[in-house]
């Protein structure tokens, strides 16, 4: 799973309507104008533009939680982590309570291999989001990469509770129950998996 698939939604801290997007950097635009034309853009899926409107959004207010997130996601997608990570971390420091970018910058981390750093954000992630069974999946194998295995099944059978067809959850709940050597879990586990198919 790419990380920029948990998108904030509109939610998370208030609705925006959209406008359109002509003149973009005359001096008497304001920072909704921006950030709204960035949105749109967006959705839209016209990266280019809603980079460059996200930026200019920036500069007229660089405390902007959202657009610094956004920015992050667009980074991401191009496979920029290092700035990506900047962005999140940005993002984190005005708003600590927001989930999409602790999940993101998580699973950007674990995918780093920085297990221990990846367990705080997804553990923090799951805090505020305990309904998001992809942040219960990446916490188990932040939590196995870290070498708290103990911890991992667990974080692997919340993915289920919320998300009873989860196949990564499935496949490493076997594992792991492989490993132990509990050969009826693992049955259980594969007949699950194959039932899926």
């Amino acid at each position: 799973m790419r990380i920029y698939s948990y998108v904030c939604t509109a939610a998370c801290f208030y609705i925006l309507t959209a406008c359109s997007i002509t003149g973009l950097t005359g001096s008497n635009r304001t920072f909704p104008f921006y950030y709204e034309s960035a949105l749109q853009a967006f959705n839209e899926g016209r990266d280019e533009k809603a980079e460059k409107l996200f930026k200019l959004a920036l500069q007229k207010n660089p405390r902007h939680a959202l657009s610094h997130y956004y920015l992050a996601v667009l980074h991401a997608e191009k496979g920029e982590d290092n700035l990506a990570i900047v962005g999140f971390e940005r993002a984190i420091e005005l708003e600590p309570n927001f989930p999409e970018a602790l999940y993101n910058l998580g699973t950007i981390r674990l995918q780093r291999g920085e297990a221990v750093a990846a367990v705080t954000l997804l553990e923090m992630t799951v805090a505020l989001r305990p309904d998001h069974a992809p942040s219960f999946v990446n916490l188990g194998k932040a939590y196995f990469l870290a070498g708290l295995v103990e911890l991992a099944g667990p974080a692997y059978e919340e993915a289920l509770a919320l998300e009873p067809d989860n196949v990564i959850a499935l496949e490493n709940l076997a594992l792991l129950a492989r490993a132990a050597g509990d050969k009826e879990a693992e049955r259980l586990y594969r007949s699950r998996l194959e039932a899926l198919k």
